[in-house]
């Protein structure tokens, strides 16, 4: 049993996933889901990282891949 962890997956990525892969993800866990039900102010996965104490090296690395991985999906769609 895997658990997938991710951000604001519900919206778009689960739904791309089936339609174009055919994949059906189960026992997903989405942090902007719970930080809604939480009803945190701040819903971004950094925020988050920040509200429960994670080391700013976490932080850091996300903002780094986040940068990385956008500039590559908008390669990905033009």
């Amino acid at each position: 049993k895997v658990v997938k962890v991710g951000q604001a997956i519900g919206s778009l990525d689960v739904p791309s996933l089936h339609r174009d892969f055919g994949i059906f993800v189960v026992n997903a866990f989405d942090t902007y889901e719970a930080a809604w039900l939480l009803k945190l102010q701040k819903k971004g996965l950094s925020s988050l990282c920040e509200y429960y104490g994670l080391p700013n090296s976490i932080s850091e690395e996300y903002h780094r891949l986040k940068k990385s991985y956008q500039i590559q999906t908008k390669r990905f769609l033009y």
